[in-house]
This record gives C-alpha cells, structure tokens and sequence, in this order.
C-alpha cells in the first residue's frame, strides 16, 4: 500500500482482523486465513464501494510438528526454503490482500501450499524492502535473485548471525542511499520430529 498513514492504517486494521480470524475463527489453515483476511480488508475499506485501493503483500506460515508438514500461502511474497543442501522456492498468488481487485481474481482463493519437513529446514518469508534497495555504487537494485542466493549462503548459520550479515550487506550495499522501503526478513529453522 505504500508507505505512510495508508501503509500504518491497513496494518492496524490487519492486526485486529488476523487476531479475529485465529483467535475467534479458529481458522489455521494459511490460505484460508488470507481469503478471511482480503475479504476483511475489503469489507473493512469498503472498497467495492469507494475508490479506496489500497492492498498489501503477505506471506504466512503454520508448522504442525506432529505431522512435520510446515503450510505456506503468499498474496504475492514467496516462501524460500534450504533443505538438504537445495534451495527451494514457492511462489505467493498474485493477488493482494485488498486493493484493486479484478473481476476473475476476486473469484480465486488463495492457496495454502504444504512442505513436509524430512531433513533440517531453514525457511525464510519477506516483503521486497531488501531485494528492491538501491546500491549506492550500481544506482540499481539488488534484485530478488541476488537476495535468495545470500540467504542460500549464510542458511546454515545462527539466525542472529545471518540477522547481522544481513544487515552490513544492506548498510554496505546502500551506501548513502535513502532506504527507499519497509525492510522484514523473518527466518525460521524446523527439523522434522520422529512420529
């Protein structure tokens, strides 16, 4: 939605709605709680009826440790994950929570897409701060691609150390730059439980 008053308001608005959904719903599934979460967020803007389009990206995860299966369902973000020295990638929907919605996508769910975990896995989910900041000494940005080959290399590290490799990756790749974006990187490690 952009940055600012609309970015903060959607938020808040997301929050309350994503606590109503998982707490008072009780629904767990990832992509159902999208398809909740849009429908809120529409309802809740009265978007059908304004001119009011403001959307956001997601990305969200559930890890059932009794069956190893961890879900994942994206409204545009991705889900990367390393398992047994592989690097994975599972595409978001490309539609928005909100926003402008067309007709046919306004009919398609979003899909909760299931891993099982049979190794070690490390997991990450982001929105596109990190992969679309400037460099200062390129003038262009990183790139999604650059992005998931770093999180390939450091994967096997402590998460507070990759946490700190990031960050003087980007400080030293932005230079002077303006930080021209809201930046989350949320990284996650599961190793499947014997059943």
């Amino acid at each position: 939605t952009g940055h600012g008053v609309p970015g903060a308001f959607l938020s808040m608005i997301s929050y309350n709605l994503l606590e109503n959904i998982i707490e008072q719903k009780k629904i767990f599934t990832p992509g159902k709680i999208l398809d909740e979460l849009h429908v809120g967020v529409r309802k809740t803007l009265r978007q059908k009826e304004t001119s009011n389009r403001d959307g956001m990206d997601m990305a969200l995860c559930c890890y059932d440790p009794q069956t190893n299966i961890l879900e994942f369902a994206g409204a545009k973000n991705p889900l990367i994950y390393m398992t047994e020295g592989k690097i994975h990638r599972v595409k978001g929907d490309i539609k928005p929570i909100g926003g402008i919605i067309h007709e046919k996508s306004e009919q398609k769910h979003f899909q909760s897409k299931s891993i099982e975990i049979t190794a070690p896995t490390t997991a990450y989910i982001f929105s596109d701060g990190f992969a679309d900041q400037i460099g200062e000494e390129t003038g262009r940005k990183l790139m999604t691609k650059f992005f998931r080959n770093l999180l390939a290399e450091i994967h096997h590290k402590p998460m507070e150390e990759q946490k700190e490799i990031l960050e003087l990756f980007l400080k030293k790749w932005q230079g002077n730059m303006e930080q021209i974006d809201d930046i989350i990187v949320i990284g996650f490690k599961v190793s499947p439980n014997k059943i």
